[in-house]
């Protein structure tokens, strides 16, 4: 996975969203000698992701918080199942638990609905990929769920891959055009892996042929938001956006609730 130029914590700045100036209710009735024991515990079936993040979440809260995590990411839990345990002073771990927690929701409902994707699809070829339609300034996290849910990373950024949509494409007119600017483009990036978005078949019927092929299509990836199908082009790739008539556009999985904090 490409690594961002600048850097950026979300961990960090969710501590620091949460706790801020410090935890007045449990610094007030908590004694500060108190330790205690924390689990998390499912209570649904899930796909584990983010148990490094929650692990972290803890260590930059006390260093001291010993962290055991029992199931690790892409395991598959039932109702009941301990995921992590923690040991340390209570007070940080009440101050850490909401942060961890609402990032393994997060994540492990990532996780868990990209495995249905993944398994509704295992008979036949093709892939579950994701998209840039990620939270702000959690995208390497949210990625790293979907990879635990057994889906496939596409493009991380802007900067890692060329994807032609119809807004590139109504910047200039007709498919010619896009051939031309294609070998262009790969005569001044050579590397750069380049994809041609489509609304439908009759699309990617035009736009595959726009590029002179010398070769019969092959099936390629299929999208985890597209549902379609993607010609392998001498020169690029199409993708297609078009669902068939039965998929209904799935919400994004959270899972708030199906995981809790016990002592």
């Amino acid at each position: 996975m490409p690594t961002k130029a600048d850097h950026y914590d979300p961990i960090a700045a969710a501590l620091k969203e949460d706790i801020g100036q410090g935890d007045i209710t449990t610094d007030f009735f908590v004694p500060a000698t108190l330790h205690a024991t924390g689990r998390i515990i499912t209570r649904e079936r899930a796909v584990v992701a983010g148990t490094g993040t929650v692990a972290e979440v803890f260590r930059q809260v006390d260093p001291s918080i010993d962290t055991q995590i029992l199931h690790r990411d892409s395991d598959e839990v039932v109702a009941g199942d301990v995921i992590i345990e923690v040991r340390g002073v209570a007070r940080s771990i009440l101050k850490a638990e909401r942060v961890a927690l609402n990032f393994l929701q997060r994540l492990c409902g990532i996780a868990t609905l990209t495995r249905q994707f993944v398994d509704a699809v295992k008979d036949h070829p093709a892939k579950i990929l994701d998209t840039r339609k990620t939270t702000p300034g959690l995208r390497s996290l949210e990625k790293a769920a979907v990879v635990a849910g057994g889906g496939e990373n596409h493009r991380f950024g802007l900067y890692d891959m060329v994807l032609v949509k119809d807004n590139h494409l109504a910047t200039f007119n007709g498919l010619s055009g896009l051939a031309d600017r294609i070998k262009q483009l790969r005569q001044e990036r050579q590397s750069i892996r380049i994809e041609v978005e489509a609304d439908d078949l009759e699309k990617v019927r035009l736009r595959r042929n726009s590029g002179n092929r010398r070769n019969p299509a092959r099936q390629h990836d299929t999208g985890s938001n597209s549902g379609g199908r993607c010609a392998q082009n001498r020169q690029y790739q199409i993708r297609s956006k078009r669902r068939h008539h039965s998929q209904k556009r799935q919400p994004r999985c959270c899972h708030r609730g199906g995981l809790y904090f016990g002592g």
